[in-house]
């Protein structure tokens, strides 16, 4: 049914098995919302210039830029009219290398309009995170990680962000000074910012003087 309307459809949102095109993108969505291992192929194709909000659970790390129609890594993309971007990364060992990271962060990706960012990530490397080019100001980011995948926050330039937000949740251990400097450098361009929050629900680490 998906498929019969692919040139007419403005919104999908599924929490269920969806079959979606392997080869043509939709042109005219403007809000997708699916489970990627839910879906009939590798990942669901968007126009760039058209989607608004995008949200994916279980895409695999290196994949952001194909969401956006591209079969070889391009050097640069823009989704101008994307205002909010939910990713909730797939959970795999970062030992397990299942992606060309360093190829994968050449690609620089443009969100002029971006409001909101929510990631939700368990691996030790995120290109988009390296290659994202964000707007100077933004709404909310809220940022998703285990402590190790933390640490990758401490070399972003992250925006102003009027509501920032970072759970740090349980699974694994971080250096306490190291996981620190990250969550400095994730706050301290909110100078600006309505409301921050930091939740670190585990008491693993003994904060010494």
């Amino acid at each position: 049914l998906v498929n019969a309307y692919i040139d007419q459809l403005k919104t999908i949102a599924s929490e269920s098995r969806i079959k979606l095109p392997t080869t043509r993108a939709f042109d005219q969505l403007t809000c997708l919302k699916v489970d990627v291992e839910l879906c009939g192929t590798y990942v669901p194709r968007v126009c760039p210039n058209t989607i608004q909000h995008l949200k994916l659970e279980n895409l695999l790390p290196n994949s952001t830029w194909r969401v956006f129609g591209f079969e070889d890594v391009p050097k640069s993309m823009e989704a101008p009219n994307l205002v909010s971007l939910d990713i909730k990364y797939h959970d795999y060992s970062p030992d397990e290398d299942l992606f060309d990271y360093e190829a994968a962060k050449q690609c620089k990706m443009h969100f002029p309009r971006l409001k909101s960012l929510k990631l939700c990530i368990r691996s030790a490397k995120v290109p988009l995170l390296d290659s994202a080019v964000f707007p100077q100001q933004m709404d909310y980011i809220t940022i998703e990680a285990s402590p190790l995948s933390t640490l990758m926050l401490a070399g972003i330039e992250f925006p102003k962000t009027k509501f920032p937000s970072l759970v740090v949740f349980s699974g694994d251990n971080a250096p306490i000074r190291d996981m620190f400097k990250a969550t400095d450098n994730f706050f301290m361009r909110s100078t600006e910012c309505l409301e921050a929050r930091l939740l670190i629900p585990f008491t693993s680490y003994i904060i010494t003087p």
